[in-house]
């Protein structure tokens, strides 16, 4: 898997519901957290389809009176599609080329739109786990990504990069979780014995 994106570069862009079937994949494009194309591939070694909210194949609006039935959804948002649209093929401009299978390769909508996809697995997988860089080895300690943990981390190990923060939001703090209510409650009940 080759990632060309930045995290900067990566920061607004998303992928949700996503669903895979062997090397046939669809997801919902979201760009600053709103949804603004739907992504597909097939599968089968053609280019991957982008098909942008209220937009037509060229970028150009499709006319309000022909957005009906479940694409009526798409008037609304669509100032914030067209600006997602500029921003991906400004993003894609921006890109350098990239060597690849013995050339140097532009990269293309395909390959922007496989990455978010990539990027948006990395994330997923982060949450689950802090991960993070010692003299460039990684490591990782499974369980909720807090700020408790970071913390823990830095004690520890006060060179540490932690790569969380790198791909994604911090995730908002959850609840305790099991093992952290045991741990009170003991501590409780030993301070509770005179």
């Amino acid at each position: 898997m080759t990632i060309v994106l930045s995290p900067e570069q990566a920061r607004p862009w998303g992928a949700a519901s996503i669903k895979k079937l062997n090397t046939h994949y669809t997801y919902t494009l979201t760009h600053n957290g709103q949804a603004v194309a739907s992504v597909e591939n097939g599968g089968t070694g053609g280019p991957t389809d982008v098909r942008w909210h209220g937009l037509r194949w060229d970028g150009t609006p499709i006319p309000a009176d022909l957005l009906t039935g479940p694409q009526a959804v798409y008037k609304k948002s669509l100032p914030t599609t067209m600006a997602a649209y500029a921003a991906w093929n400004d993003l894609i401009a921006s890109l350098p080329k990239i060597e690849a299978w013995g050339s140097m390769l532009k990269v293309d909508t395909s390959w922007l739109a496989e990455d978010i996809l990539n990027i948006a697995e990395i994330r997923k997988g982060i949450s689950k786990k802090i991960l993070f860089e010692i003299d460039g080895k990684e490591y990782g300690v499974q369980g909720p990504v807090t700020e408790e943990a970071r913390a823990w981390v830095k004690r520890k190990h006060p060179n540490a990069v932690i790569l969380n923060d790198l791909w994604g939001p911090v995730p908002a703090p959850r609840g305790p979780t099991l093992l952290e209510l045991m741990k009170r409650v003991a501590d409780e009940k030993a301070k509770a014995k005179p």
